[in-house]
């Protein structure tokens, strides 16, 4: 997040007001590394490109980290090595972290993004902590959220929960990541909008794929959305082979879309349940992709009454493929040339 910075210059009887370049909000970022109730000098931690030993006290700081979610190692000869992962906010954020030298103990790491406390054991924790365990010993987790947001989700070793507490077995190392989103916000159909900004998905050739965007902006009835705040909303197409992503990053690839790990549980057939944060020009954008020539037709609305799309943001949309064949079958073709040819060799 930046902030503006305002220079005040008085000139005789007069003061100027200026506002000048924008400052990057940063954060100190200490670390405690320990092992039981012994500090653990010369600790290699990495964060951030950065690297640095803790003290005689078994601490380390990082001054002026700008605000991100960064990665972290800790490591020291001897011990078994700790990773993990944390969103820096405003103030200054102490991570404790236990070291182990038994490969006999199993080590949860515990990282938290978004706006909310995590409770570990009875001991809450802001942004990052990791801690030591025996076999099957039980960890307790409790997730507060900040005001106006709530747990997105909980990911342990890669598999996602979304639950307000958690009961884990230490039978092997764990990692958890902790996110927290912002609530979603009401809003009016009727007084939001659509602005598609091509009617046309040009499909030429496989490694030419290209999608379209399409911006929503929500209002109320009285007043747009604010910058940050988040919106649900649903969007139908009138065949099965579109996707649809909430960022560009798919969009131009060899792959077609749904090959490329898109999130998987927003989809139901051909109908879409995604939530967007609002940007600081009041719309939130998603996009369109298809691997079939010819013509849809898109509905995006509010709500979903159990068949399909309801609540309609405007008029159903038309939107043209332009292409000559089935971009999804000629690259099921080329990836069996490819195998074959691999076997070969």
């Amino acid at each position: 997040m930046k902030s503006k910075l305002f220079v005040i210059v008085t000139l005789g009887f007069i003061t100027l007001t200026t506002s000048t370049a924008y400052a990057e909000d940063t954060q100190d970022v200490t670390f405690r590394v320990f092992e039981g109730n012994k500090e653990l000098e010369n600790v290699n931690v990495e964060l951030g490109g950065y690297e640095k030993e803790t003290n005689e006290n078994g601490k380390v700081v990082f001054e002026e980290m700008p605000s991100d979610i960064y990665s972290y190692e800790v490591d020291k000869e001897g011990y078994r090595s700790i990773t993990g992962n944390f969103e820096t906010r405003s103030g200054e954020a102490i991570i404790p972290i236990e070291l182990s030298q038994s490969s006999d103990d199993y080590q949860l790491r515990v990282g938290v993004v978004g706006n909310g406390s995590v409770t570990v054991d009875g001991e809450e924790i802001d942004y990052g902590w990791s801690g030591v365990y025996n076999e099957d010993e039980q960890a307790n987790l409790e997730f507060v959220p900040g005001d106006g947001w709530q747990v997105d989700g909980i990911i342990v070793n890669g598999e996602k929960f979304v639950y307000d507490n958690l009961r884990l077995f230490m039978e092997k190392d764990k990692d958890v990541e902790v996110i927290f989103g912002r609530e979603t916000v009401d809003y009016y159909s009727a007084t939001s909008s659509l602005e598609v900004m091509d009617n046309e998905i040009l499909q030429d050739k496989v490694e030419d794929r290209e999608g379209i965007e399409i911006r929503l902006e929500p209002a109320t009835s009285i007043e747009a959305i604010e910058e940050g705040e988040r919106v649900q909303f649903y969007v139908e197409t009138s065949r099965g082979s579109e996707n649809i992503y909430m960022s560009d990053d798919f969009l131009g690839e060899d792959l077609p879309p749904h090959e490329q790990g898109a999130e998987e549980n927003y989809r139901e057939e051909n109908i879409w349940n995604l939530i967007g944060e609002v940007n600081e020009d009041g719309y939130v954008s998603f996009y369109v992709d298809s691997t079939e020539p010819g013509e849809f037709e898109l509905k995006v609305g509010s709500s979903f009454d159990g068949l399909g799309v309801a609540e309609l943001i405007e008029e159903p949309v038309t939107i043209k493929v332009d292409g000559d064949e089935d971009i999804e079958n000629e690259h099921s073709a080329n990836d069996l040339f490819g195998f074959l040819s691999a076997l070969l060799k």
